[in-house]
């Protein structure tokens, strides 16, 4: 069971009640400071609501994304893509309370998944697990207050 090919995801426990883990997840700005293939993402003219960024693993690969409408509470979706015009649905963070854990009212558990497209390489599912493993120790340090958001933009 711990080998999906489809489906990737990696949880931790956030010191933050669930309201906060959501607002910054929405935040496209945050978003910047943690995901490694969007890193200090900018608005893009012309296309409301779509963010492009550059990879952090060789600083020349943009990758376009948009927050989704908020739809089930806790759940932030992202379409991703390689233009602002072939955007796709494929990663979604769900965040939910901690007292429903024993961790809490303050705390809550953030799970990070992505999803893999039918054509996309062992190697590249492979980059994205392990993109997903960093990111969501990203996220928790964010949480933590480290790091502050302003600092995650890349000229």
């Amino acid at each position: 069971m711990g080998d999906d090919q489809l489906c990737y995801s990696t949880t931790i426990v956030a010191p933050v009640p669930p309201e906060k883990a959501v607002a910054f997840l929405r935040s496209p700005e945050g978003v910047g400071t943690w995901a490694l293939g969007t890193w200090g993402t900018t608005p893009v003219e012309g296309k409301d609501g779509v963010y492009v960024g550059r990879s952090l693993l060789d600083g020349t690969e943009q990758s376009f994304f948009r927050v989704l409408e908020e739809g089930t509470p806790g759940v932030v979706e992202y379409e991703v893509g390689g233009t602002a015009e072939a955007l796709t649905m494929r990663v979604a963070a769900k965040v939910v309370s901690g007292e429903d854990f024993g961790y809490g009212a303050d705390h809550c558990l953030v799970t990070l998944l992505g999803w893999r497209p039918r054509d996309m390489s062992d190697a590249r599912w492979r980059r994205l697990c392990a993109f997903h493993d960093v990111e969501i120790l990203m996220i928790e340090a964010r949480l933590k207050g480290h790091w502050p958001p302003d600092q995650g933009k890349v000229s």
